[in-house]
Order: structure tokens, then C-alpha cells, then sequence
């Protein structure tokens, strides 16, 4: 949605901070630079016009088979993988009722949504897959967190879930110096993404995946579907050393970090659900949209609170013990919060 509230963080991306947005027949437009931006069902296009960026994501080049390939569109409730990642954003950054809070790169909006009765969210991204729910209830913008619609000083946190690892070093910098503009001095910030750099426990985790490649081989699973979602991966940031000195160079002092070793959830995603979800494709095409198909079914039979729904939180309580058994133990995958220091 697109609420009014919302309107009164906006400023026009193309001309910068200073550039106010004043609406008209479902569009926006700068009365500084004249720029118009569309008013669509649900969200606002503010992408920057005229700007040109060295590293495109394919979320936003490949938009269309993205869309065709993944379940974007429904929404369930906070489960297996996701459901780690959204109990550990609620503990570690503490949402207010009060405060206005930026989820940049939000996908299809599901922890804008799913943490929108806690705090005055608002999701960012530059591609428009966001979920219908999210369409319908949370104040939605596609936009670049490279050159970002947003006054300086709007927000009192912000979090960026699964985006760091799709950036390059030069896009880093510039992401992490638009949220500190955009953030109030003390401002927290929770990244969870990922360095390249190994866990003592990546063995295990490897003969996960290796038997899971094995169960694809013999078709005894589907294709990876989650494979084209990390196309494009580069893990920029190699150790935690260089992440904290990264994060230090852009104003940003660590707080607390809890590492992700993924041994037990490693089995339950390249394995345990795999097999659960060939068994209930068969005998259709194992190919991506089914697979989509599947889930997205699931995550309606889920939001019912039946036994899918309780066998599912079983199984994010188990993925869960990771963290508690091994949050300090080092790996690539992290929780990082981070508050913002003022600026020198």
C-alpha cells in the first residue's frame, strides 16, 4: 500500500534529498526536477531516472523469469528457514510500536509484513515481486538502496535480510552510507547476509548438500530451486574481520553478532524438505514452477494452523538450535547489529 503517512518520507531519488514529491492523477512528481513517478496498485516506482549503476541484480535484470520461477506471490506464516531469520530479527532488534523502520531489499515483503504490528515499516527494493498480502498491507516502494527516496534522518532502525551477499564491494559502500544517512544517530541496523569465509563445521554441512545433489541425480527430488535464487552471489566481504572494517569505514559500530552454522538446517533444506516436497508433486514435472506451486500450497495449508503447520515449527525450532548451539562459533552466514554512530 501506499499510505499518507508514507508520503511525507519521500523525496525524489533523480534529484536527491532535496527534492520534494507532490502527488497528481497516480503519480508523483518532483517540483524541483519535474521527474514523474507512477502510482501503481499497492506500491510506488521511485527508481531513479537517468542514473546508471555498474552491477545490476538479476532479481531486477531476469525480473520476469524470477517471477515465473519463485513463489513470491503468497505468504504464510514465519516458518522453517525464514521463521530462524525472523525470530532472530525480533530478538536482536527490538522493534518498537513507535518506530519507523526501513526493510531494505525487502523481496516480496515478507518480514515487512510479518513485523508491520510491531513498528511502522516500510519495504524497499528494486524489483516489484512483492506478495499480494504485502500489496494490500504494508507501505511498499521499488527503489534502489544505492540512491534511496528517502529524507535523511527518517528512520529509527532498518534491517536488510539476504541482500549484502548480492553486492558488490562498491555497492556496499554505497548502501551502508545511504542507511546511515537515512537512519537517526543511535540507529540500529540488523544485516543478516554472509562472508566466504568457512566454519569448522562446514563438513557437515557439505555432506548435506552432497546428498542432496546425489537425491536430485536419481530424481528422487526436484531441481534446486533455491540455486536460482543465489545466482547471483558474490560475497564480496571474505572474513568477519573485514566486515566489521567495513561497517567501522561507513559509521557503523558492532553491537552483537550471532553466527549462522547450518548444520542441522542444512539436512532439513537439502534434504528433509526436498523429499517431502517430490512426494507430494508426483508424479507432475519436476520443474521450478511446480516446485513454486507446492509451496505456495503449502504455505496456505499452513496459515490454517493445521498439523502441516505445527510439523513445520517443529522443524524451525530444530533449525534453530544452530544458532543456539553454535551462534558463536565463526562461519560465513551472520547476524550483524549495528548502531550508527554520528558523523565525524
Amino acid at each position: 500500500m501506499v499510505s499518507p503517512e508514507l508520503f511525507k518520507l519521500l523525496r525524489c531519488p533523480t534529484c536527491g534529498d532535496g527534492g520534494l514529491l507532490l502527488s497528481k492523477e497516480s503519480q508523483l512528481r518532483c517540483v524541483q526536477c519535474g521527474q514523474a513517478y507512477p502510482l501503481y496498485s499497492g506500491y510506488v516506482d521511485l527508481l531513479p531516472r537517468g542514473t546508471s549503476f555498474a552491477h545490476t541484480s538479476h532479481y531486477v535484470s531476469a525480473e520476469e523469469a524470477f517471477a515465473e520461477a519463485l513463489d513470491y506471490r503468497s505468504l504464510g506464516p514465519p516458518l522453517l528457514a525464514a521463521g530462524v531469520r525472523q525470530h532472530e530479527l525480533q530478538r536482536l532488534l527490538r522493534l518498537g510500536p513507535d518506530e519507523r523502520v526501513l526493510d531494505c531489499g525487502c523481496g516480496n515483503a515478507k518480514f515487512t509484513l510479518w513485523n508491520h504490528d510491531a513498528a511502522k515499516l516500510v519495504g524497499l527494493d528494486p524489483a516489484s515481486l512483492f506478495a499480494d498480502a504485502a500489496l494490500a498491507q504494508v507501505d511498499l516502494v521499488q527503489g534502489d538502496a544505492r540512491q534511496p527516496p528517502f529524507v535523511s534522518g527518517s528512520f529509527d532502525k532498518a534491517f536488510s535480510i539476504d541482500v549484502f551477499e548480492h553486492l558488490t564491494r562498491e555497492d556496499i559502500a554505497g548502501v551502508l552510507d545511504q542507511l546511515h544517512r537515512l537512519l537517526r544517530p543511535g540507529g540500529r541496523l540488523l544485516i543478516y547476509s554472509n562472508t566466504r569465509e568457512p566454519s569448522s563445521l562446514q563438513p557437515v554441512v557439505n555432506l548435506w548438500r552432497r546428498l542432496g545433489r546425489w537425491l536430485r541425480r536419481r530424481g528422487l527430488t526436484g531441481p534446486d530451486v533455491d540455486a536460482i535464487r543465489k545466482a547471483d552471489h558474490i560475497k564480496a566481504i571474505a572474513t568477519y574481520e573485514e566486515l566489521v572494517q567495513v561497517m567501522a569505514e561507513h559509521g557503523f559500530r558492532v553491537v552483537r553478532v550471532r553466527f549462522w552454522n547450518s548444520v542441522l538446517t542444512s539436512f532439513v533444506e537439502h534434504v528433509l524438505m526436498p523429499l517431502a516436497e517430490r512426494r507430494r508433486e508426483a508424479p507432475a514435472p519436476t520443474a521450478p514452477e511446480a516446485l513454486a506451486s507446492v509451496r505456495s500450497e503449502w504455505r496456505q495449508q499452513a496459515a490454517r494452523r493445521g498439523w502441516l503447520y505445527w510439523a513445520a515449527r517443529v522443524l524451525t525450532w530444530i533449525m534453530g538450535w544452530d544458532l543456539t548451539l553454535f551462534g558463536r562459533l565463526r562461519s560465513g552466514s551472520y547476524f550483524l547489529l549495528l548502531e550508527r554512530e554520528a558523523a565525524a
